[in-house]
């Protein structure tokens, strides 16, 4: 199955659907990219625009002895510039000084699953993920004396993630039932000013 649409969110598009027909293996992926991107790829001149793409997918694999496997990801990234650079002074945003700003961040994730059942009531769960994301920002400013950008503030932050956790869940009846797992995460950040 195949879809796609055009509107103010952005042009978007998918798939969905078994590995093979009669399989039990299946997938889910969808793309979105920005509207005003595509404006300005047709030639279009923008005051403002907003630049943003992301892709996201799942693929699921049941099998019959070994449990059912699982791989998500999603990822993304945007930008932005506003620039009173581009304006006359009675445009800019502040009555003492123009700003010209340019942000982006980028985010992407991807997850290994694993689900296996020892019996009815016996469940064994496994999840392995990394994520990163990132944001770069950088500030300009300038005033009537001198038209030359001057590096206010900025931002050049990292941020990633990796996490395994294993859990172990016992259904007694209706009413009880045991949860037992563990949980590692380990960090790793930049924060830095892009001064």
């Amino acid at each position: 199955e195949y879809w796609g649409e055009l509107s103010f969110n952005g042009l978007e598009f998918g798939l969905e659907g078994p590995f093979r027909k009669g399989g039990n293996s299946s997938y889910l992926a969808a793309y979105r990219h920005s509207f005003t991107s595509v404006l300005e790829a047709l030639g279009v001149n923008l005051k403002e625009s907003a630049d943003y793409q992301d892709l996201s997918f799942r693929l699921n694999f049941p099998t019959r002895k070994a449990g059912t496997f699982s791989l998500t990801g999603i990822g993304g990234q945007s930008k932005i510039a506003l620039k009173d650079s581009d304006e006359d002074p009675d445009e800019w945003l502040f009555d003492s000084h123009g700003e010209d700003l340019a942000t982006s961040s980028r985010l992407w994730a991807l997850g290994l699953s694993h689900v296996y059942f020892l019996n009815q009531n016996t469940r064994i769960r496994s999840h392995l993920s990394f994520i990163s994301s990132g944001i770069e920002t950088a500030i300009d400013t300038f005033d009537l004396s001198s038209s030359e950008p001057f590096r206010w503030a900025g931002e050049n932050t990292r941020e990633n993630k990796l996490s395994a956790s294993f859990s172990l869940m016992k259904k007694f009846n209706r009413k009880n039932s045991l949860d037992l797992g563990a949980v590692y995460d380990l960090f790793m950040v930049r924060y830095a000013d892009s001064q």
